[in-house]
């Protein structure tokens, strides 16, 4: 394959290690041009990874960490001095393999070489070094001292580390692990043997990696332009190439039966049903845990969702592992870590972490194979079956599936954030970003950022808490206004239970004309929810599936999402075992095996409410009716539902609604803990009436009463008429309110250095951030020459914030 040179430079750090960002710096500071890149979501990997914090290296000492140090004080040390020094980095970028003077990277955009005078391996497994055909000592099949570290709880007089009133130190478990050959199944069996055995109830967070004793260690090559930290002698090769593109292969396959891509809450249940069946079953995790969001991300807490199915087993085994008494409500993260890594292990799956599924082979409908970037390069996996649970749809955006984001229309997006790691709690949770997850930038700034809010903290999640990500448009897309009509699918192979946590403001034409409530409501899962079009051997679960965005606040409780990984891994061993497709396999056997599971049977009673039929009328409108009861009585609700159903029947109605009366009370952004309305009734008719030509002379009178304080939904509703029906009486208007902002664009990532925040839920800058935006846009629209409104756009789109740079850059076009 042709891979795209995207950089060259003169010196390229692989991997984040301490004396790799030391050396980077010096390098940057005589004027060489650096690159450093880590497969890791933050730098210090050497010591972090592996809890060393108690040999702080001297750079670290210089940049005033002490021991013994927490890890979020490393990483956020390193995050300062490398911004600080424009030092340019990439986190989560994976190395693939070598070609000539190229270095092959994957991440989340994808395959780019970058070509180096010098390379500075500091990966924890030297990927680069291996890639590029390094001597190293041969390898021996046979026992290795391992090294396990974990902070545990202690007594008050043992402690190094206190939170909450309770007592930590850092425990070191060395055992012996048999090694039978330096590749991946291999090694990881052995991992997880060690994590294993090294297991403690008393662990509240264990290391990310197992340290290896004894491995092969690179041999001095006086040829090399491929350094290890020891070896390392400064950028010496004087001419490189200039090609544009490099050819590169992989030269190593495996085959499997499945293969899942993500271990999350959905992956680490999905590979279980296939390994339990005696077939080859693969699990590809980007991080070096199992468990996504209720583990690495911290969020160890059930909102809502049901307890039934395969969950009421997993929190069973999660109780006994934690040793209390009950955990469906809440669990320590490393007991459910500990039971995911257990129950696959048991099963027989094969779990490779830290790698990164980058590409994929298709021929015809069929994917033939996926590319993975591995501690040990690239390397090609054949399987009969696919499941995506990247909760990303990134394997099905890979196979060329139809895909949505919903950022273009408008910056409608559930808010994320980094949560900290609190000694003495097991939970913690937190929304004060935007965060897209196809971006590795994006990605970076929250990483940055979470660690900008959690220094004072022991250390910071691994995984953006994102609500809301890229979704497959599969055979059947589901929707808010079925759900609450209470649709049935005759392909049922999940529920799900939630009431409508948000986190931000909605968009659908049901939930503007009648907001949800707190009530919890129950969402069936159809097979053809999980299903792409065009791919027959794909199933997608999760963040991923095929649903409107207004629907997924019903169906992502981490509860649910269990379930459904687990359907979903029943569903692709019915396929292997039987030989036939997806879409042929006798579905009805497998809703009778999720039936005796109790798959199908709500632990919760739903009630009945004025949302319930008003939803049905949305789903499956009666419009002569509508239209008929209209015109025999009309008033502004029956307009006004007419008109998001996309008929001008009460349109005057509205319009003079709109024009005669003040501005009702309307909504500010609010992330966590948001319900119920995120328009007024006046905000509802603006956005409404979009659907229909006509002037804005209606809207001017509200125009004119928006102050700058004014609320964001009287923002949202008029910049969204003007953007579809501009108007250049708007335009002073527009200017005036504009004007009255400074632009809170973040143009680089060292911008994010001491911003201000008003906490974890912190809602301040977005809804200054917001406003902008949406009144950029309508300024825009109005007046496509405005240089206020060019201004503004294009700062954002040149800005870190990849959800307002896709808005903006809708207006650049």
């Amino acid at each position: 394959m042709q891979i795209t040179v995207r950089d060259s430079v003169d010196l390229l750090v692989a991997g984040g290690a301490v004396r790799g960002c030391e050396i980077a710096l010096a390098e940057q500071k005589r004027g060489a041009k650096v690159l450093l890149v880590t497969p890791f979501s933050y730098f210090g990997e050497d010591v972090c990874a592996y809890l060393k914090l108690h040999d702080i290296p001297e750079f670290l000492a210089k940049l005033g960490v002490t021991a013994p140090a927490r890890p979020v004080q490393i990483k956020y040390a390193l995050d300062r001095v490398m911004l600080e020094n424009r030092v340019p980095f990439l986190f989560q970028t994976f190395v693939l393999g070598v070609q000539g003077d190229c270095v092959i990277f994957a991440n989340r955009e994808g395959l780019f070489a970058v070509r180096a005078r010098a390379v500075l391996d500091t990966t924890p497994f030297l990927t680069a070094a291996h890639a590029g055909n390094m001597p190293f000592e041969p390898f021996n099949p046979g026992k290795y001292r391992a090294v396990c570290r974990a902070l545990v709880s202690c007594e008050e007089g043992e402690a190094e580390y206190m939170g909450e009133g309770k007592f930590y130190r850092l425990e070191e478990k060395h055992t012996e692990v048999e090694l039978s050959a330096w590749q991946e199944d291999a090694f990881f069996r052995a991992t997880l043997e060690v994590r294993n055995n090294c297991w403690s109830p008393a662990q509240f967070q264990s290391a990310d990696l197992v340290e290896f004793a004894g491995l092969p260690a690179p041999m001095e090559d006086s040829e090399k332009w491929i350094f290890t930290i020891d070896q390392y002698r400064g950028i010496q090769r004087e001419a490189v190439s200039t090609a544009q593109t490099v050819a590169w292969d992989v030269s190593r396959t495996r085959k499997a039966d499945i293969v899942v891509t993500g271990g999350g809450t959905a992956g680490a249940a999905a590979a279980i049903p296939g390994a339990q069946a005696g077939l080859d079953t693969l699990v590809l995790e980007r991080l070096s845990h199992l468990g996504g969001t209720g583990t690495q991300g911290r969020i160890c807490v059930y909102w809502f969702g049901l307890k039934n199915g395969y969950t009421r087993h997993l929190d069973e085994e999660v109780r006994k592992a934690a040793m209390e008494e009950e955990v469906s409500k809440r669990w320590p993260s490393e007991p459910k870590q500990h039971v995911w890594e257990r129950e696959n292990i048991s099963a027989g799956a094969a779990v490779w972490f830290n790698t990164f599924c980058c590409a994929l082979e298709k021929e015809d409908d069929k994917i033939v194979s996926v590319l993975a970037a591995t501690p040990m390069g690239g390397i090609r996996i054949e399987a009969a079956q696919f499941l995506d649970c990247t909760g990303n749809a990134e394997l099905a955006r890979l196979a060329g599936a139809p895909t949505e984001f919903s950022a273009p229309e408008e910056p409608a997006y559930q808010g994320s954030g980094m949560c900290p790691v609190v000694l003495g709690k097991n939970y913690s949770n937190s929304d004060y970003m935007f965060t897209v997850d196809d971006s590795t930038q994006d990605v970076s700034r929250a990483y940055i950022t979470g660690r900008e809010r959690c220094a004072a903290y022991f250390d910071v999640s691994q995984l953006p808490g994102t609500r809301e990500r890229r979704r497959i448009i599969g055979e059947v897309v589901l929707t808010a206004s079925d759900f609450y009509a209470k649709k049935h699918y005759d392909d049922t192979v999940a529920l799900a239970c939630s009431n409508f946590d948000t986190h931000g403001f909605t968009v659908a034409p049901l939930l503007l004309f009648h907001p949800t409530d707190h009530d919890p409501y129950i969402a069936e899962i159809p097979f053809r929810a999980l299903l792409s079009p065009g791919v027959a051997n794909l199933m997608t679960t999760g963040l991923g599936i095929s649903a409107q965005r207004d629907a997924m606040p019903l169906i992502r409780m981490q509860s649910d999402v269990q379930n459904q990984g687990y359907a979903a891994g029943l569903l692709a061993a019915e396929a292997v075992q039987s030989g036939r497709e997806l879409r042929r396999i006798d579905l009805a056997k497998v809703q009778e095996k999720l039936r005796a599971m109790g798959f199908f049977t709500p632990d919760c009673e739903i009630p009945e409410s004025g949302l319930n039929q008003d939803a049905a009328i949305f789903a499956a409108p009666d419009l002569a009716s509508l239209r008929a009861d209209f015109q025999k009585a009309p008033d502004f609700e029956k307009a006004l539902r007419l008109a998001l159903l996309g008929y001008s029947d009460g349109a005057e109605l509205l319009k003079k609604a709109v024009s005669s009366q003040p501005w009702d009370d309307g909504w500010d952004y609010r992330g966590m803990g948001q319900f119920g309305k995120s328009v007024s009734r006046l905000d509802a008719a603006i956005i409404a009436l979009r659907n229909f030509a006509g002037d804005a002379a209606f809207l001017m009178p509200r125009l004119k009463e928006l102050q700058p304080e004014s609320q964001f939904s009287h923002f949202r509703a008029v910049s969204l008429y003007l953007q579809k029906h501009p108007s250049r009486e708007a335009v002073p208007e527009l200017r005036r309110l504009l004007g009255a902002f400074e632009c809170h664009a973040k143009e680089d990532l060292a911008s994010l250095l001491d911003a201000p925040f008003e906490g974890l839920t912190d809602v301040a800058e977005r809804n200054f951030q917001l406003r902008e935006l949406y009144l950029a846009g309508a300024l825009h629209a109005c007046d496509p020459a405005d240089e206020l409104a060019k201004s503004f756009l294009e700062r954002y789109q040149k800005g870190v914030h990849r959800l307002y740079a896709i808005y903006a850059g809708k207006w650049g076009k």
